[in-house]
């Protein structure tokens, strides 16, 4: 009886071990680890409630109301001005993209940067100007395998270190943006990217919050319109043909 007893326990034992390691292994590989895709919500969410330094320049301010923003925004000047890309680590451009695994199965790959340099030039009624500059070669997912092969074989960042976006014609602004409402625009420009440069038009969420202009907006891009390979590994069955172009910007005035 005794004996019975411990392989009932031993056996028990056992169960429990492979139950918890498969929900280690799902945990690990299944669960949904992907940021939440880039929207105007989470980027105003993400500005810190007090003024905070990032790479020695002291930027974004505690978000304010609606009458803050207004006297925040200039003093009767509104929003025109040259308004340029803050250096924040909450900031970033990126990707995303659906790739099946094996022994994983199907993930969806986030890669992000927060090294983005680019200027608004705004007048009183419309964005007259804007230019953006992406160091890709500095782009990191939580997989460093994916950011290697991505640099080495899908995006060429030796050969092709940067992406750009020039802004082709003006966006009309509303009066309303200036008192911290938000809006949504469409940015028809030139975008540079794996050295091929095709004309696009980015859907773009804006609003001023405090003294900053927080801009959020996604981008379904083809590979091949870009003439980008996908990658290939053992670990890799396949990747989506599209994917996304992902920004979360914060711009303050320069002059």
């Amino acid at each position: 009886m005794k004996s019975i007893r411990a392989r009932l326990a031993i056996v028990i034992v056992i169960v429990i071990a492979i139950v918890a390691g498969a929900a280690g292994v799902w945990y690990q590989f299944f669960r949904d680890s992907a940021p939440p895709p880039a929207s105007l919500e989470s980027a105003v969410s993400a500005l810190a409630a007090t003024a905070t330094t990032v790479r020695g320049v002291a930027t974004i301010a505690e978000p304010t109301t609606t009458a803050g923003a207004e006297a925040t925004s200039g003093s009767g000047q509104g929003l025109a001005g040259v308004w340029s890309v803050v250096p924040d680590d909450r900031a970033f451009v990126g990707y995303r993209i659906g790739e099946e695994l094996s022994r994983v199965g199907t993930t969806e790959a986030v890669g992000r940067t927060a090294n983005v340099t680019g200027s608004l030039t705004i007048d009183d009624i419309s964005l007259t100007a804007a230019t953006l500059s992406v160091d890709m070669t500095t782009l990191t997912s939580d997989e460093s395998r994916r950011d290697r092969a991505l640099g080495d074989q899908a995006l060429e960042t030796r050969r092709f270190p940067t992406a750009t976006f020039t802004l082709t014609e003006p966006i009309a602004l509303p009066v309303t943006l200036a008192a911290g409402e938000s809006t949504s625009v469409t940015a028809k420009g030139k975008l540079t990217l794996h050295g091929v440069e095709r004309e696009v038009e980015i859907p773009l969420d804006v609003q001023l919050s405090g003294d900053t202009l927080v801009t959020a907006g996604t981008l379904d891009i083809a590979l091949s319109d870009f003439e980008i390979k996908k990658p290939r590994a053992p670990a890799v069955i396949s990747v989506k043909d599209h994917g996304t172009l992902e920004l979360q910007l914060y711009f303050q005035r320069a002059r």
